[in-house]
């Protein structure tokens, strides 16, 4: 009786199959990752100013450069927050990343609400 006897030529073929039934499935999931882009929000630092409690719980930032120059007051000392929000949603909020429409987005907007409908920002 012949037993099934797996050689080294036998297991690099099965190897080599298995490897290639498993690119499309790779590729496939590479094109259906979402991309994503970074934002910035502004939280208050343990203060309890009106103004910082207005702005910082409204507003969304393209860029950290852009929250640090949009702050509430003079001597604000909130800190800036990092987070990520789906590619096609920071497009449609802030433009292009290469050349940006806006810099600040109000979360109150009923526009930006909708747009945030299905992708909000994760932080």
């Amino acid at each position: 009786m012949i037993e099934n006897v797996l050689t080294r030529k036998r297991f690099v073929a099965g190897a080599a199959a298995l490897g290639a039934a498993s690119v499309p499935a790779i590729a496939r999931g590479a094109l259906t990752a979402s991309k994503t882009q970074p934002v910035y929000k502004l939280v208050r630092n343990g203060h309890t100013c009106k103004a910082c409690l207005a702005h910082d719980s409204n507003s969304l930032f393209a860029s950290a450069k852009a929250a640090n120059g949009n702050r509430a007051h003079v001597g604000c000392n909130c800190k800036i927050v990092g987070g990520s929000l789906d590619y096609g949603t920071y497009v449609a909020l802030f433009g292009s990343p290469k050349q940006l429409e806006a810099y600040r987005v109000d979360l109150r907007s009923a526009r930006v609400r909708a747009v945030l409908l299905n992708h909000a920002p994760t932080f």
